[in-house]
C-alpha cells in the first residue's frame, strides 16, 4: 500500500479550492460529485509531492460526513492509501488489533472499493482503496 492522498473535509468547495490554489497547489481533477457517497470532490497536488489533496464537501446534511464537519469544520480528516491488492491487504489488517473497521466496504464513483478504519487513539481516519476508476493528473 502507498499514501494516495490526504482527506480535507469542507462545507464548501470552490472556497477551500480557491485556498489550496494560492499555495501552490494544482488541481488534478474536475469536481466530481458522487451519488453513492453524498458528496463533491476534487483533487488537488503540489509539485514534488507524491500525494494528492482529496477536498470533499458533503451534499446532503444528514450524512455523517456533515455531522463530522460540525466537530472539526474545515481540516484534514483522513488519510487514503491505495491498495495494488485490496483483498490480501483487508485480511491483514484484520489482525491489526489496533484498527477497527468503521465503514462497511463499498465502491464510489472515484474508487473501485474503499473501506474507512480508525487506529486506536488517533483522531485521522484511514481510508484503504483500491483502482482508481478515474485519471488523475500529476
Amino acid at each position: 500500500m502507498i499514501l494516495h492522498h490526504k482527506g480535507y473535509l469542507t462545507n464548501n468547495i470552490n472556497k477551500t479550492l480557491n485556498k489550496f490554489l494560492k499555495r501552490g497547489y494544482l488541481v488534478s481533477s474536475n469536481i466530481i460529485h458522487c451519488k453513492i457517497q453524498n458528496v463533491k470532490l476534487i483533487f488537488l497536488k503540489k509539485k514534488n509531492i507524491n500525494h494528492y489533496v482529496e477536498i470533499i464537501q458533503p451534499t446532503n446534511n444528514n450524512t455523517k460526513l456533515k455531522i463530522l464537519h460540525k466537530k472539526i469544520n474545515n481540516n484534514y480528516y483522513h488519510i487514503g492509501f491505495l491498495s495494488k491488492n485490496f483483498e490480501k491487504d483487508l485480511i491483514k489488517l484484520k489482525k491489526n488489533n489496533d484498527l477497527k473497521f468503521i465503514k462497511k466496504k463499498s465502491k464510489s464513483k472515484v474508487f473501485a472499493e474503499m473501506i474507512f478504519l480508525k487506529k486506536k487513539g488517533r483522531k485521522l481516519l484511514i481510508e484503504i482503496v483500491s483502482k482508481l476508476k478515474i485519471q488523475l493528473k500529476k
